[in-house]
């Protein structure tokens, strides 16, 4: 309590109290302690990573106090801000409901993943996991797109690039059919 005392300018302070009342679950007071750093960032045009951190955070805020809506327009609004923020991408999946809006999520989250991955150079030590990562991605949609929403065009669809990426790998295929 004593740290709200300290100068509220001071960005660092007031993005660790922010962090410090969203970890505690005081939805409320890390929402409104992320809007006024959002606030702050506008005024100064921070980095743009920065500034799409904050909107994940006031959407995990929102999340907590049950504000679902608002909170995926938070992920959205910092995905729009940085299209490559996997952390965003991630937790709109877990916002998503119902199987149509956990495939968009997916799908997005889909993206947002090849674009990190094309971004890594060859002997970048992520490539792999990332790779293994997007496979399962892929599965995992096409299985709710078969079994869940009965689209099985676009399933073939998502398991033709998984059958592409590693068409010598027998067990991978195994699992596609």
């Amino acid at each position: 309590r004593d740290a709200k005392q300290f100068d509220p300018r001071n960005r660092e302070v007031g993005h660790a109290l922010a962090d410090l009342e969203l970890e505690s679950e005081n939805w409320e007071a890390a929402l409104k302690a992320y809007q006024g750093l959002a606030i702050q960032a506008d005024n100064n045009e921070g980095d743009v990573r920065s500034q799409a951190e904050l909107y994940l955070r006031m959407g995990q805020a929102r999340h907590g106090l049950g504000e679902g809506g608002k909170a995926r327009q938070m992920i959205d609004r910092a995905l729009e801000l940085d299209p490559t923020y996997v952390d965003a991408a991630r937790f709109l999946v877990e916002l998503a409901e119902g199987p149509v809006r956990k495939v968009e999520a997916r799908q997005r989250l889909l993206g947002v993943l090849e674009a990190e991955y094309q971004s890594f150079d060859a002997e970048d030590d992520r490539r792999e996991a990332r790779e293994q990562e997007l496979l399962d991605l892929r599965l995992d949609l096409a299985t709710t797109l078969a079994d869940e929403l009965n689209r099985p065009d676009e399933a073939v669809v998502a398991l033709r690039a998984v059958i592409e990426a590693r068409p010598e790998d027998i067990s991978l295929l195994h699992r596609a059919l």
